[in-house]
């Protein structure tokens, strides 16, 4: 029994040792590693145990060292950017705009908008649009009676006068050029301004109010006139005329 009892203290005695062994050898591993305070650890490959890395979570859980962040799923977040100014929701607004619509700024501190573009419906960054009025094109505008132009019709156009008639000319602002054209000969065309702008005539400023008219009966087809707006103020506008064909002159008020 003595025997027996002997046999089995010396086995537990040496189990313990080579137990006791092994934990001294991994605690040898991690205590003898330089653990940077709040650093992610990350395995070292093989028998080498852990090391340290260059990501930090402070004690609020913020991270910070990541270099390069790859992710397979999705990644959800309150806010982004340097100052958390942009949500998810702003940033999904990027993702859904439709072709005949072009992203506007909203402005500091707002997320941008998708704004319906002008013209035939698609935006110039779509297939070759084709816009309702180009830039480049006059407008036309016919007219057979005593007609008061609006400023937008005033801009690039053509006024085309089939009858006698009085053109009445909108206040005069940046921006607005016009062509007056007789399409048959033999009557009567004026064009009016109001009474706070003149026609400059050629080189001959007119009264202010004053129109400018062709020959009446001695008129032909195509007589025609320009009239442009011009600064003459820090922030006020009169009208340029200048006779394209036919003459023109200063019919009074």
């Amino acid at each position: 029994m003595k025997k027996i009892f002997f046999i089995a203290l010396i086995l537990l005695m040496s189990s313990t040792a080579s137990y006791a062994g092994m934990w001294a050898s991994e605690n040898a591993e991690i205590s003898g590693s330089a653990i940077t305070d709040n650093s992610v650890v990350r395995g070292d490959g093989g028998a080498n145990g852990i090391e340290d890395s260059g990501v930090l979570v402070d004690d609020s859980d913020n991270v910070t060292g990541v270099a390069d962040f790859t992710a397979t799923g999705n990644v959800a977040g309150a806010t982004y950017g340097s100052d958390s100014s942009i949500s998810d929701a702003e940033l999904l607004t990027i993702d859904n705009g439709a072709t005949t619509e072009i992203l506007v700024g909203g402005g500091a501190g707002s997320a941008p908008v998708w704004t319906t573009a002008t013209g035939s419906g698609a935006p110039a960054r779509a297939t070759s649009p084709t816009l309702d009025t180009p830039i480049f094109t006059r407008k036309w505008i016919s007219v057979a009676t005593d007609t008061v132009l609006t400023a937008e019709q005033c801009k690039f156009t053509y006024i085309e006068v089939t009858a006698a008639a009085t053109v009445t000319l909108p206040a005069s602002e940046s921006g607005l050029d016009i062509i007056v054209i007789q399409r048959t000969g033999g009557f009567q065309v004026y064009i009016d301004t109001n009474a706070a702008n003149y026609i400059r005539n050629e080189d001959t400023d007119l009264d202010d109010g004053d129109k400018v008219g062709n020959d009446g009966v001695s008129s032909i087809k195509g007589d025609s006139y320009r009239l442009f707006s011009i600064p003459t103020g820090a922030s006020t506008f009169d009208w340029q005329g200048l006779a394209i064909k036919g003459p023109w002159t200063d019919q009074g008020a």
